[in-house]
């Protein structure tokens, strides 16, 4: 396995007007698999919306990028998630303070 990894890289847009972008790490990815299999939800495969909006909602609240709210909440408000990543951009793991860009 090389040094370098990739890490999905989003756009999102809420009713309030506000727009982010955010990578979505390993700690985001993780959390979804256990929800998934804790709801019952199908497999990411199956339900790919459902979970790039689970895992970007769990980054944007675990960056405070986004006031907490539920995840119910958050789907109804979210108006669109728009996938940056390109395959050849390596993420950058290192820990911002938050608002620090």
């Amino acid at each position: 396995m090389g040094s370098d990894f990739t890490v999905p890289r989003v756009t999102f847009w809420l009713d309030d007007g506000t727009t982010h972008t955010l990578s979505i790490f390993n700690a985001s990815m993780t959390a979804w698999e256990r929800e998934q299999a804790r709801r019952k939800w199908p497999d990411a495969t199956s339900a790919q919306r459902l979970c790039i909006t689970w895992m970007t909602w769990h980054a944007a609240t675990a960056e405070r990028l986004i006031p907490r709210m539920t995840f119910e909440d958050f789907d109804g408000s979210c108006r669109a998630i728009r996938d940056d990543s390109r395959a050849d951009d390596v993420a950058d793991p290192t820990v911002r303070e938050p608002g620090a860009d």
